[in-house]
């Protein structure tokens, strides 16, 4: 399977549960829930994605995860709290606190 981006994954999902609503296979309530889960997903994708091209365009070499997550944080002006990755180049749980700033 061809790798997605975190904007495609959603838009097939997006199709895949509404064609579930339009042909009346779940109700609005789940239709509802299913829609947060799918953005929730969607969001947490990209910021992977943003994440590990920081990493890989090694923008400080030496990198440490840290500086992909403050990253992330300085440039969408987001704290994430607990964030886990789970793939080929990151494995961490790591507490942000202190807002991006490495000061």
């Amino acid at each position: 399977m061809e790798k997605q981006t975190a904007v495609q994954w959603y838009f097939e999902k997006q199709t895949e549960l509404d064609n579930s609503f339009d042909e009346q296979e779940i109700d609005i309530l789940e239709y509802i829930e299913r829609k947060k889960e799918i953005q929730d997903q969607a969001y947490q994708m990209e910021k992977e994605q943003i994440v590990n091209a920081y990493w890989d365009g090694g923008q400080d070499v030496p990198m440490h995860i840290s500086t992909c997550e403050n990253y992330y944080n300085e440039t969408f002006g987001v704290e994430t709290g607990v964030i886990v990755f789970d793939n080929i180049h990151l494995t961490n749980t790591n507490k942000i606190n202190n807002g991006g700033n490495n000061e």
